[in-house]
Formats: structure tokens, sequence, C-alpha cells
């Protein structure tokens, strides 16, 4: 087995062109990168759905699994090791975050195709085959993603509309959930496939080799979430279609919402959707946002307070605090991009 160890890293910016791959690039058809964390059952159960199903009628699709493993204190990597010799393992010191873990396993990748997928993807047919197909007869797709199903096959949402002030007012006030689950799969009753959207959702992303090199890598100053929505933006800015192959699909064993009760999550979206306004939106529009957020989650508090759920609910009054005081960094920060 292949066992790359990278303790220390040139780390990869958003805006640069990844030209420094170890090997030759298209020596394989597909390159699978997983991140890996504390996830030694998942990335087992992954792997081995793809070491199953990954094959062409015809022959045998050539490929290869990278996984990169952000400093597990679990057994994943001897997992990894002992029972998938088939794996390309680079091994961090520290949890590098989900982004520059996937740019490390672009950089030593050779595929074709890049297949950014998260550790609790399951398959279970040949889902690549088909999305191959759609990406090889239409050289203006860059990104492709597909259905996503719970593992009761139940839908999941598969693509996202990019941020808007409208949309964050929509979360913030629930409204959202009026319309969210009426269309979990992103279809068309015309039977139109591949569908156009703006974000296919980064849990199974297949990604063009040549697209990724020239629009770049992705962004490693968001740590988790939203990452993806960054990259299908400058693939949109850069003339590419990002779409959904709506014939398939993918198991997801997990979904993060956005619930003050999960704090780490909700924290980070949180953050990576402050970033990514500052990023792509005017100044103006990234003001609005955090007075939009100021005035919500101050609200939030003062109903938690108000109607004497302080003692039930004053760890998530405190979650809402932390996001108060990142958005009055951000509003108080001169630096912007524009």
């Amino acid at each position: 087995m292949t066992v790359k160890k990278c303790s220390i890293y040139d780390r990869l910016q958003y805006n640069l062109i990844p030209t420094d791959f170890s090997r030759e690039t298209g020596e394989v058809d597909l390159s699978f990168i997983i991140v890996s964390y504390n996830s030694s059952e998942n990335i087992k159960q992954c792997i081995r759905s793809l070491i199953d199903h990954v094959h062409d009628h015809g022959r045998q699709l050539e490929y290869e699994i990278i996984v990169v493993d952000n400093a597990s204190s679990d057994d994943s990597v001897s997992v990894i090791e002992t029972e998938l010799p088939q794996v390309v393992l680079i091994k961090n010191d520290e949890n590098r975050g989900y982004s520059a873990a996937l740019n490390q396993g672009i950089a030593a990748s050779t595929g074709l195709f890049v297949v950014a997928m998260n550790n609790d993807i399951e398959i279970s047919s040949n889902i690549f085959e088909s999305m191959l197909r759609i990406m090889k007869a239409d050289s203006g797709i860059g990104i492709l993603g597909c259905n996503l199903i719970n593992p009761d096959g139940s839908p999941q949402k598969s693509s996202f509309r990019f941020p808007s002030l409208i949309g964050r007012i929509a979360i913030l006030t629930s409204l959202n959930r009026l319309y969210q689950n009426r269309t979990p799969f992103t279809e068309r009753p015309d039977g139109t496939n591949p569908i156009e959207v703006d974000c296919a959702k980064g849990a199974l992303l297949l990604i063009r080799r040549d697209a990724l090199d020239r629009v770049g890598v992705f962004d490693e100053h968001y740590f988790m979430y939203h990452e993806e929505m960054d990259l299908c933006y400058r693939f949109k800015q850069d003339g590419w279609k990002v779409c959904i192959d709506q014939s398939s699909k993918a198991i997801h064993h997990g979904q993060h919402a956005e619930d003050a009760a999960n704090r780490f999550v909700f924290l980070e979206r949180n953050k990576s959707l402050l970033y990514f306004h500052k990023k792509h939106y005017s100044r103006r529009n990234l003001t609005a946002l955090i007075f939009i957020n100021l005035f919500f989650f101050y609200l939030k508090i003062c109903l938690i307070y108000c109607t004497f759920r302080h003692r039930k609910q004053s760890t998530i009054a405190d979650v809402y605090k932390k996001v108060i005081e990142s958005n009055l960094v951000y509003l108080k920060q001169s630096d912007g991009f524009r």
C-alpha cells in the first residue's frame, strides 16, 4: 500500500491554479478524494461501496481512492492501513479543515475527473457510469452532482441557490421550511437530465480536472461548510455549468442541519456564510447581511429570556451570542474585498 505522510504541506490558495501535481494527470479516469476525521466505520463502508460498484460494463474503470485523514484520534488510519490496501493515505498531524484536506488529495491525484465526496456516502450501484457519460457528452459541465437519499430511501436536498438576503431572512424566520420539503430532489417532471443548478451539494461532486485547473481549487478559508458553494460560484463566474444527474442516487448517512443545538455546525456555517458574502458580494450586501443577523439573533435571545426559557435554553442563547460576536467583528473590519 502506498502511504503518503504530509506533515508539511504547501497551502493551495483559492485563487491559484494547482499545477504542481506529484504525478502526471490523466493516468486514471476517476480520482476519489475522501476526507476522514474520526470516522472509521463510515470510511470503511464508503470505500467498500466504491470498490464493489465502480466499474464499466465494457471494462473496469481506472480509478484511485485517496483518503486524507485530518489527525483522527480513533482507529480510522489503522483501519485503512490494514483493511483497505487499495487506498492512497495522506496523514495530517493536525485537523486542517475540510477544504484544505480536499486540496491535498487533489494535488496528489491523477484522474481526468475528480470526485470530492464525504466519508458518509455509500453507493449501491455504479452511478459514475452515468455521470461520466454526461460529463463527456457536454464539455461545458464543470461540476456534476447527484440526487442524495437517506438510508431509508427518502430524499435529501441535493442542490441549493446561491445565498441572498431574502433567503437569509427566510432561514432566520423559518419560512424556508414551508417549501423546503416539497421538492427535496432536484428534478423536473419533463425528464430533463441533467439539470443545471446554482450549487450542487458537496457530499458528492464529480469535477472536471480541466475546469478545476482553470478556476482553482477549494478556498481554504472555509474550514467547513459552504466550500462547495464557493467553488460552484467561481465555476459559474468562469462560464462552466453546474448540474445534477437526476438519474443517479447516492446514500448520504449524515446531515448537519443549521441548528443552534449543534454548536460547532451552527457557528461554522454562520462564519462561512459571512466570508462568502464578503468575498463575492458588495460591501453594502455584507453590511445588510450583518444587520439582518444582528436583528434576528438579538430578537431570538430576547424571546428566550422574555418567555422565561433561559434556564432550559441558556446554551442556545450562548450560541446566538457567539454568532453576534462574529458578525460584529466583520462589521468592524475595514479590509474587505471591495
